[in-house]
């Protein structure tokens, strides 16, 4: 009975720890659910969140660190404080050292530098970014990217670093260009805004309607009238800068109608009040400054209040109330001096430079331990390739030694046996040279002598002579004898040497053969019957035609084909 007993409360007790090492089973739909919304619906994805009330044991530790990041993310994108959610620093240690999801890292990096950023840690806000962008960018996640640019030139613009910020702003711009979310155009026009910016504060006008146009012509695409406000205003006021005062006052008035937010409407007085400063509209100017006076003490935008403390010096010198003009520039001076400090305890160009630095060393330590790594398996294979030629040398010197001997006689008998086919080919060489010129000498008395003959008996006998010797007196027909001659004492080198120079003429060729047997220009002009002068210049241009050096004869060059094999 007591067995019985105690494994029934055994298996309470287990049932009731089942329950409570996840006491929400629900816990990792919710988490799943929230993170689908963050970028759509933060306020409902943050109802998610907070309808998560045991993360810790409801989910696994890695499920945990996301949800650290995930609350983060939505409080961040609800406009919630998240200055005290120090927490996700642990969930950022956790995905850096695991670094098993890229884009997670990323996040947890990014929300971190915010984190930082509501702290006014600016140094550490910046580091956190830059380490963000890093793993971003091993993602696909353009939208990741963007914001994370995004939000260092925000970081860069707060310093005055205005030419870097605005780098930043363009390079978050093309991947919110790149975006397949649902507000990518949204904010990809809040980039153009913040580019417009920039080129203003840096006197880039031209450049600076270029972007507030391509943004104003996405927000009216996009349908988000706030945006469309938004750009408006700072048309109006590129256009007051630039002395173009209807046109400022048409984009101003556009504005004004589009907003909805009563925070806004100080910046409105400013805006009006500079406007019809400029165009000498007393008493609107009247009414507005009015306005100023009374909405500048309870402003915290400092932007914003030392740009109207400027205005309203500028506006008490010009109504001659220097007193009341000295104390709108003391105030301006002391909130100046005090952004300024701000700034300066930023030190955010230094962390700039500094990552980049880091960047830059562990990627040099990285191309140098690459090349150690090289060099060790080079010297390596060298050591390795070397042992085993001296092995190969020892086994086959032998080997050597006693081919040698046999390749001292084989080379004996080998010239022996060549100059013995030397002299042989000297020989026939002569002998065919012999054969050709006598050949020749022949086909060279008959064609001198039917040159010199005159009497018509003579032509008779010479024709009969002739056609006995060579089967007619056509100088075609008495070639054939001299050509069957050659071909049957060099076969196949008339061929090789058609096919070898296609170039060559018909003439050209009769030309090279008659010179194989070192006929003269005046022997071969007699044979072919043309003057010396033409044989001499026919030979010159096959001379270029075969590539014939200066220094070679042309039977030597022939010979040099019908040995060689060519």
């Amino acid at each position: 009975m007591k067995h019985r007993n105690l494994s029934i409360l055994l298996f309470f007790v287990t049932i009731l720890l089942l329950f409570a090492c996840n006491p929400q089973r629900e816990a990792r739909d919710l988490l799943r659910q929230a993170q689908a919304l963050v970028d759509t619906q933060p306020e409902v994805a943050l109802h998610l969140i907070d309808s998560i009330f045991y993360p810790e044991q409801s989910l696994n530790k890695r499920e945990y660190m996301s949800y650290l990041v995930t609350r983060v993310q939505v409080r961040y994108r609800d406009y919630s404080p998240i200055d005290a959610d120090t927490v996700i620093f642990v969930a950022r240690d956790y995905f850096a050292k695991y670094n098993q999801d890229a884009r997670q890292t990323a996040l947890a990096y990014f929300y971190s530098g915010c984190v930082y950023l509501e702290q006014e840690d600016f140094e550490n806000a910046m580091e956190q970014y830059k380490h963000a962008a890093k793993y971003a960018m091993k993602t696909n996640d353009a939208d990741l990217q963007g914001l994370i640019q995004y939000n260092i030139g925000d970081l860069l613009r707060d310093a005055t670093l205005y030419t870097e910020a605005l780098e930043q702003y363009k390079i978050a711009e093309r991947f919110f260009a790149n975006s397949l979310l649902d507000n990518a155009t949204e904010k990809q026009a809040s980039s153009f805004i913040a580019i417009g910016l920039m080129h203003s504060y840096l006197r880039q006008p031209d450049s600076t309607f270029i972007a507030y146009y391509k943004g104003l012509e996405l927000a009216k695409n996009s349908g988000n009238s706030e945006l469309a406000r938004h750009l408006m205003q700072n048309i109006s006021a590129t256009y007051t800068r630039a002395g173009e005062y209807e046109k400022a006052e048409g984009y101003l008035r556009q504005s004004f109608t589009l907003n909805n937010d009563t925070a806004n409407l100080s910046r409105y007085y400013l805006s009006f009040a500079k406007l019809f400063m400029s165009t000498k509209q007393s008493d609107s100017l009247t009414v507005y400054v009015d306005k100023l006076k009374q909405v500048v003490e309870q402003s915290d935008d400092l932007y914003f209040k030392v740009g109207t403390y400027h205005f309203l010096a500028a506006n008490a010198k010009m109504n001659n109330d220097f007193g009341a003009a000295f104390v709108y520039q003391d105030e301006e001076m002391g909130l100046a001096e005090r952004m300024t400090r701000k700034r300066l305890e930023q030190s955010v160009y230094e962390v700039q430079q500094r990552y980049n630095f880091e960047v830059l060393q562990h990627r040099y330590n990285q191309q140098l331990i690459t090349r150690l790594y090289w060099i060790i398996f080079l010297l390596l294979t060298v050591i390795v390739v070397a042992v085993l030629f001296v092995a190969y040398r020892i086994i086959q010197r032998k080997r050597r030694e006693e081919a040698l001997r046999k390749i001292e006689t084989l080379e004996d008998m080998n010239r022996d046996l060549e100059f013995t086919i030397q002299d042989i080919n000297t020989q026939k060489r002569a002998d065919m040279r012999n054969e050709f010129l006598w050949r020749f000498n022949v086909a060279e008395k008959a064609v001198e002598i039917n040159k010199a003959k005159e009497e018509t008996d003579k032509k008779l006998a010479l024709g009969t002579l002739n056609n006995i010797l060579y089967g007619s007196q056509n100088i075609d027909e008495r070639w054939k004898p001299l050509f069957q001659f050659f071909n049957e004492e060099r076969p196949g080198l008339y061929e090789k040497i058609k096919n070898k120079y296609s170039l060559l003429t018909e003439t050209e060729l009769r030309i090279c053969i008659l010179s194989y047997g070192n006929l003269s220009v005046r022997k071969i002009a007699f044979i072919l019957e043309q003057k010396e002068e033409t044989i001499q210049v026919r030979r010159s241009e096959l001379r270029k035609k075969i590539g014939l050096p200066q220094d070679m004869k042309i039977p030597d060059f022939l010979d040099n084909i019908y040995f060689s094999g060519e």
